[in-house]
């Protein structure tokens, strides 16, 4: 497993926070809904606060229940094989190509 806190920090609910509002909403815009597990970094009061002001719908699955989980772990498990194709045809690394890939599955 990865140590995802290199990469994007430590993973508490302010950061979430923090992060959906400094890169995500600039970026794409407010989104209608958010589907994430039931994390406590994604279930605590700021994450509530930011989506009751924001009007996201929040909708939270359970980790071990697969079948509330299956869209997103089938759109995860398409951006990363986009990823992969995109970083071994161009040398760079995911964080450079994810726009990208984004874009592509988006069209």
């Amino acid at each position: 497993m990865k140590n995802t806190e290199k990469i994007w920090g430590k993973a508490d609910a302010k950061t979430i926070v923090k992060l959906r509002l400094k890169d995500f909403v600039p970026r794409f815009g407010i989104p209608m809904s958010i589907n994430s597990d039931c994390g406590t970094y994604f279930t605590g009061h700021i994450v509530k606060e930011l989506c009751a002001t924001l009007q996201i719908q929040h909708n939270l699955f359970c980790l071990h229940h697969l079948q509330s989980a299956g869209t997103v772990k089938r759109q995860s498990g398409i951006l990363k094989n986009k990823l992969a194709k995109i970083c071994a045809e161009t040398n760079l690394k995911w964080p450079d190509v994810l726009p990208l890939a984004l874009i592509s599955m988006r069209a």
